[in-house]
C-alpha cells in the first residue's frame, strides 16, 4: 500500500508542477524511477538490520510454525540454520533484498503514478493556461516591482461564479 500511495505522490507532483500536458508514459516513467530508488532504499535498509540480527529470520520463521500450531521438521530447521548462516554476510542480504525489493517497488509505484496522473491530469489541465497568464503578467512587471513579487508561482483556486455575474 505504502508503494503505490508513493507513486500516487509522485504522479501528483508531476502533474503538479509540469508546464505541458502529461501523458501516462511520463507517468510511468516517474513512477518506475521513484520505485526503483524507494527499492534501493529499503534494500539497504533491510541489508542492515539482518546483517545487525541474523537470528531475525530464524526467529520469524519459528514464529511462524509456532503460531499455526505445527513443529518444524528438524530438516528444514538445519536448512534456515544454513541459510541465516549465509545471509550473515552483508553482499548476499544486499544482492537478495534488492533483487526482490526493486522490482516490486518499481512496479507498485508505476501503478500508483498512473492513478495519480489519471486523477490528476484533468486538474490540473484548466489550471496550467492561468498559471501561463501569471507568468506572463509578472514578466511585464517593472523591475521594482519584480523584486517585490514573490519568485514561486501563485496558486491558483478556483471559485464558482455568482449568479450576478
Amino acid at each position: 500500500m505504502w508503494e503505490l500511495a508513493g507513486g500516487f505522490l509522485a504522479g501528483w507532483l508531476l502533474c503538479r508542477w509540469a508546464s505541458n500536458p502529461v501523458n501516462y508514459g511520463e507517468g510511468a516513467l516517474v513512477g518506475a524511477f521513484s520505485g526503483i530508488l524507494a527499492g534501493v532504499i529499503f534494500s539497504f535498509l533491510q541489508a542492515l538490520k539482518l546483517y545487525l540480527n541474523p537470528a531475525s529470520f530464524k526467529m520469524a520463521f519459528q514464529r511462524s510454525f509456532e503460531f499455526r500450531g505445527i513443529e518444524p521438521p528438524p530438516e528444514l530447521e538445519r536448512f534456515f540454520d544454513q541459510f541465516s548462516q549465509l545471509l550473515a554476510h552483508p553482499f548476499y542480504i544486499l544482492l537478495a533484498a534488492s533483487f526482490f525489493y526493486i522490482i516490486i517497488f518499481a512496479i507498485m509505484t508505476t501503478l500508483g503514478s498512473l492513478l495519480g496522473v489519471l486523477v490528476f491530469e484533468p486538474r490540473f489541465a484548466q489550471i496550467r493556461p492561468k498559471r501561463v497568464q501569471i507568468k506572463e503578467q509578472q514578466e511585464q512587471l517593472p523591475d521594482e516591482e519584480k523584486l517585490n513579487s514573490t519568485s514561486s508561482p501563485r496558486l491558483y483556486f478556483p471559485r464558482k461564479k455568482k449568479e450576478g455575474e
